[in-house]
């Protein structure tokens, strides 16, 4: 049986999302001035993004 999401996973979640937009921006800026693309942002924004869709798609679980 689960519960309902609390405002606490909900705003996980949403910080989740943020991040990764962060990232991937951090991601686009340095490509734009060096021309290179960094690892350490591009794999923490796809690793933000993956937990924040699987925490999104816990979240639309209906409790039952």
């Amino acid at each position: 049986m689960t519960t309902p999401p609390t405002p606490a996973q909900k705003l996980a979640v949403l910080l989740a999302f943020v991040a990764s937009a962060l990232s991937f921006a951090v991601l686009a800026y340095s490509f734009m001035r060096t021309g290179a693309i960094q690892a350490t942002p591009l794999f923490g924004g796809v690793l933000m993004l993956v937990l924040a869709l699987s925490g999104y798609a816990r979240l639309r679980q209906p409790p039952g």
